[in-house]
């Protein structure tokens, strides 16, 4: 994505419009399907092809068996890299979400509870996601915040304010930065403690709950649901991924763990959601 950017920063010669062609397999719903394919709409000054290695005129057919011996038909590499198409599965942590059963328009007005998770940013995006939880377990991510070069000082404001807005009870925040807690629970009406869940757990966690439809996320929420598609496990290529995450698209997924799994330890008392 970062190369794209600079490439059509430099698409300009005496004043005209130049051209670019991509050529490149697709891999999950990464940056290229969310610009090009989901977000396309007909724009008139794009278009997206899409061949199958069957269309290729130039391949033997031997090579043609060769690459379904590699990549088996039906597979997901088999779909990807034979036949590109944008698989939802290969890689994708939360492969499970779907935006037409994970996504709502509305927000309830009350909720047994209802607590944040942060984690911090500068360069990169720090994120604070508010959640509300029902009687039964269920959640839903109701607000977000995601800002970069944004100080502590105006991160704790930003806490006090989602605090009086939403009545949240706790803020469970990365741990790495106990002065930055220290000045969450310096401001009134404030309570916030360090997250203490290993990765993979909370992972496994938001996972219980995407596939129980238990969890489920605002439409303003645009980042957040933009991570939900995006967070992947590192790439050991060939198919192949480590059991950690890569470390990218992961600002509000991680904000979204802390939460979630710190309320499988409280028993929280009824807050009322001022939705404004």
């Amino acid at each position: 994505a970062g190369v794209f950017e600079i490439l059509v920063a430099r698409l300009r010669q005496h004043n005209r419009l130049g051209y670019e062609w991509i050529t490149t397999t697709p891999k999950g719903k990464n940056w290229l399907y969310q610009r090009f394919v989901r977000d396309n709409h007909s724009h008139a000054d794009y278009a997206v092809v899409s061949a199958s290695y069957r269309d290729n005129p130039y391949t033997s057919e031997d090579y043609k068996r060769t690459l379904e011996e590699m990549y088996p038909l039906g597979s997901d590499m088999g779909q990807q890299e034979l036949e590109a198409q944008f698989i939802d599965r290969q890689g994708i942590i939360y492969y499970m979400f779907d935006q037409s059963r994970h996504v709502v328009d509305e927000v309830q007005a009350q909720y047994k509870s209802v607590i944040a998770g942060v984690d911090w940013g500068w360069r990169n995006p720090g994120a604070i996601v508010v959640i509300g939880v029902n009687y039964d377990g269920a959640c839903t991510i109701i607000h977000e915040e995601y800002r970069t070069h944004t100080d502590i000082s105006a991160w704790s404001g930003i806490a006090k304010a989602l605090a009086d807005r939403f009545g949240i009870e706790r803020f469970y925040c990365d741990s790495s930065e106990p002065d930055f807690i220290a000045a969450f629970n310096a401001q009134p009406g404030v309570s916030a403690s360090g997250a203490t869940a290993e990765r993979n757990p909370g992972i496994d966690l938001v996972i219980r709950k995407l596939s129980a439809g238990e969890l489920s996320v605002h439409r303003s929420c645009v980042n957040t649901i933009r991570e939900f598609e995006l967070y992947e496990w590192q790439d050991k290529g060939r198919g192949e991924w480590k059991d950690t995450p890569a470390k990218k698209d992961d600002h509000t997924m991680d904000a979204l763990r802390y939460a979630l799994y710190a309320l499988e330890h409280v028993d929280s008392g009824m807050r009322s959601v001022k939705w404004i």
